[in-house]
């Protein structure tokens, strides 16, 4: 199926660009480059890029990522390249791959970074007689600091599952605050010690290992040779106006541009899959309603702090500007992207005609 995949969005390609030669960008060759690049870094060091390229397992993957990338011109191809290769743009990158991927294979012709009144949008889809469509991809990252936080805890467990003791072990704070995630030097030294007490145990199950501030509380047995160390979740907080917000930034850059070339304007949403930013609170959003989501930490407190939203009297469907056809959520996909669901704006002066496939769907409000 994937192959027939490929082989469908490669011919397309062809079809757009007649010129170009269809390549597979993540050939032996390329993924040689990137191991010999990373991989002598720790694993939490490494870019997303390094997985996606060199695991056996995303061979999937990279099969749509090659044939969607084939259809780009070598110039754009070039620009999506440098910003999968960095992590901080790993993903907005991938994303509007994926989207692009999908409503190609619809397909409809799509060109990328189209050239519209001195702006630059996501794409430009053409479907059908004389309609055309700009579509403006929005990715909800997390903080910095949330990013920050994760890097360290991931740098924590890395270390804490080398030690030679097969228990799953669950890391807290002693004085059950929200634990902050240990700098470099602090959590390798968490680890040798942790790892010390731990092979100094006859039988370390049920004990509570108290180092510091930290308390690595041992759970259960495991079948492995090694350890494996479970740290805090990612926490956080998105309401319905914090969709709309994100969803209005991109319109009021481009719906005068759309207006004025006579296009519709379709804003699709994504999210990392730690963000509290879903397809549920995005829905809730468009019909009116407020909403509020938040992501917990299972293994215990919290840091969320508090969070004000402005309630509201009643429910309206959200209106945009009048060439804003549609709102589009993106899911996260690996073996194939996507889904895609997008929801038509009832205000909108030109309607979203798209035909819905396997992994595009049209979805409802309300």
């Amino acid at each position: 199926m994937l192959q027939d995949y490929n082989r469908v969005v490669t011919a397309r390609s062809r079809a757009i660009y007649p010129g170009s030669i269809v390549v597979t960008v993540f050939d032996d060759n390329y993924a040689q480059r990137i191991q010999t690049q990373f991989a002598s870094r720790p694993s939490w060091s490494r870019p997303p890029i390094y997985e996606m390229a060199t695991a056996p397992a995303r061979e999937g993957q990279r099969l749509w990522l090659s044939a969607e990338l084939a259809a780009l011109t070598p110039e754009v191809r070039a620009r999506f390249m440098t910003r999968l290769e960095a992590r901080p743009s790993f993903l907005a990158a991938y994303n509007e791959l994926a989207v692009s991927a999908i409503v190609r294979a619809t397909g409809y012709d799509v060109v990328p970074e189209p050239s519209l009144s001195g702006l630059t949008p996501d794409f430009l889809v053409s479907h059908g007689e004389n309609a055309r469509t700009i579509v403006e991809v929005y990715t909800r990252h997390r903080s910095d600091t949330q990013l920050r936080e994760e890097q360290r805890w991931k740098e924590l467990a890395a270390r804490g599952n080398q030690i030679p003791v097969p228990v799953g072990i669950v890391v807290r704070a002693h004085d059950d605050s929200a634990p902050a995630a240990p700098e470099s030097g602090l959590g390798a030294a968490l680890v040798q010690q942790l790892r010390n007490q731990l092979l100094s145990m006859p039988e370390p199950l049920g004990h509570v290992i108290v180092i510091g501030n930290y308390a690595f509380s041992v759970l259960h047995p495991l079948d492995g040779p090694t350890a494996v160390l479970s740290t805090p979740g990612a926490t956080g907080w998105q309401d319905a106006d914090q969709v709309l917000d994100a969803i209005n930034e991109k319109v009021s850059k481009y719906a005068d541009v759309a207006a004025e070339h006579n296009t519709n304007l379709m804003v699709v949403v994504a999210a990392e899959l730690q963000s509290p930013f879903t397809e549920d609170l995005v829905r809730v959003a468009l019909t009116g309603a407020q909403s509020i989501v938040a992501t917990l930490d299972l293994f215990g407190p919290s840091n969320l702090g508090s969070h004000t939203v402005q309630l509201r009297q009643t429910n309206e469907l959200v209106t945009f500007r009048p060439s804003v056809s549609a709102i589009g959520w993106l899911a996260a996909g690996i073996d194939v992207p996507g889904p895609l669901t997008v929801y038509p704006v009832a205000s909108a002066e030109r309607p979203l005609n798209w035909t819905a496939t396997d992994r595009l769907q049209l979805g409802a409000i309300g």
